[in-house]
């Protein structure tokens, strides 16, 4: 039979075991007892929750990072409002300034 020193001995590892890697001895002990999957179930559904919003503000970050790296420049501006005049052009037809300059910001837009 074990002495109640290494039985103490024995919890206080699995105690700073559970500190060190984040798991938590008593789920295990609830989960098969009387609450059984009610209760594995509220813990997954809490950590699925935690870890979806965690991921959307990731990609919220990556989204705004990307928007700003595929942001147009004046010049990449000026060179598709040429285009979109050479297609209009070869049409026989002349737009406002105005069409061009809504022409573009849609394209850059959407």
């Amino acid at each position: 039979m074990q002495s109640f020193r290494s039985v103490q001995r024995v919890g206080s590892q699995f105690y700073a075991l559970g500190k060190s890697t984040g798991i938590r001895a008593s789920s295990t002990n609830i989960a098969g007892g009387g609450l059984g999957k009610a209760w594995a179930d509220k813990e997954h559904a809490a950590e699925n929750q935690y870890f979806n919003q965690k991921d959307a503000e990731v990609l919220a970050k990556l989204a705004s990072k990307l928007k700003n790296h595929t942001a147009p420049t004046p010049e990449s501006l000026a060179q598709e409002r040429q285009s979109v005049a050479d297609i209009f052009a070869k049409h026989n037809t002349t737009p406002s300034d105005a069409l061009l300059d809504e022409l573009v910001k849609f394209k850059f837009n959407h």
